[in-house]
């Protein structure tokens, strides 16, 4: 009897140390169950970095990203993405978040911004690094392109005669002009510090394409007359005191005076205080390199008879007029008077290559969690 009552005891004993050791287990696993859930929200938001109202998507060598930055990349390239698989499946996307032969193009979209962005971002980078630019946020592009816009609006309401092109940009079209202005700067800044020529391949191409395209040329010999001006928002210089509208408003009057018969060289003298530049161009391969200086020379020159003069054209950071002296003369391409091509073209091939491993190489952290929730 007295067993039978112990033992009773034990087990009543004995269920409350199991209750008891239930409820510090259930207890350790909601302290744990809380503590991944706070560790996950911590990453999201330790991911989530906010610049002004935005978020940030990723960071490109520490640069942010924001999610109307990504955004407005997604617009630049959604045709793009449309064109291939309108090419590759035969259809036009409307729904981007269906599939189309195994291809998201909500997916490739994000990826080709993505990619678009990180170019970019390392071009403000650079232009930071050298000098051109201060500011890499979007926000910040944004406000300078109004201050822009504001600038002009107030010079077209006032008559400003040297006022010229558009009147306001986009913001398609102020991000391809800071584009530009940044990437034509950082040309000349790096080169010889971070993209070099190699000067004995500019000779080995010249010798071994010398039969095809160096031998009895076609040439050209031209007068160039040039007009720079500054690049906006750059102070004055020595050399250089007026801005791209004032040139052209000024170019445009020395071609209406030269054609009421006003003399070239006179003129040339009077707006620039120097003679006008008279060198020979290559008429051998029009077309083939318009988006270098002499490319774009020889193909106004061309176009001209002897005594002529051409309309205004663009030539850098420069608008010109180019006179036309003597044509279809026909001579040997020495490898002094090939050089500048010669180089100009391996320079940009260079300076490309530069750019784009300066991309591939940049430290892009991405945060997936608002990244894939970035929709078109």
């Amino acid at each position: 009897m007295l067993t039978a009552k112990k033992n009773g005891a034990d087990r009543k004993k004995q269920k409350k140390i199991d209750v008891r050791k239930r409820r510090r287990f259930l207890l350790v696993s909601v302290i744990l169950c809380a503590a991944a859930v706070i560790a996950a929200v911590s990453v999201i938001l330790w991911q989530t970095l906010v610049v002004g109202n935005d978020v940030v998507v990723m960071t490109v060598n520490g640069l942010p990203v924001t999610r109307e930055e990504l955004r407005f990349h997604m617009d630049m390239v959604k045709g793009e993405v449309s064109n291939y698989f309108y090419q590759t499946h035969n259809v036009s996307v409307t729904d981007w978040s269906k599939a189309y032969g195994g291809e998201s193009p909500a997916d490739m979209l994000r990826e080709r911004a993505k990619q678009s962005a990180v170019d970019f971002k390392v071009l403000q980078g650079l232009a930071v690094q050298y000098g051109i630019a201060s500011d890499t946020s979007f926000s910040g592009m944004k406000a300078e392109m109004d201050r822009v816009n504001e600038e002009r609006r107030q010079r077209e309401a006032s008559g400003d005669p040297t006022m010229y092109g558009v009147v306001q940009f986009n913001l398609v079209s102020f991000y391809s002009n800071t584009k530009s202005y940044y990437t034509s700067n950082l040309k000349e800044l790096v080169e010889n510090v971070e993209v070099f020529v190699d000067e004995q391949k500019l000779r080995d191409f010249y010798e071994e394409n010398y039969e095809t395209n160096y031998h009895r040329n076609k040439y050209a010999k031209v007068s160039l007359m040039l007009i720079s001006y500054l690049p906006d928002g750059e102070e004055p210089t020595e050399t250089v005191s007026i801005y791209q509208d004032e040139a052209y408003a000024l170019i445009q009057d020395i071609h209406e005076r030269l054609l009421e018969g006003a003399d070239f060289d006179q003129l040339c003298l009077e707006y620039t205080g120097f003679a006008p530049e008279e060198f020979d161009v290559d008429l051998s391969d029009i077309g083939q390199s318009v988006q270098s200086s002499l490319g774009r020379i020889s193909t106004m020159a061309a176009e001209l008879s002897p005594g002529e003069i051409s309309d205004p054209f663009e030539n850098g950071s420069s608008v010109a007029i180019v006179k036309l002296l003597e044509n279809n003369l026909e001579r040997d391409m020495t490898y002094d008077e090939a050089y500048d091509g010669l180089y100009f073209e391996e320079y940009r091939q260079n300076f490309e290559a530069f750019l784009a491993r300066k991309s591939e190489e940049a430290d892009v952290v991405k945060s997936s969690f608002i990244f894939d929730r970035v929709n078109p």
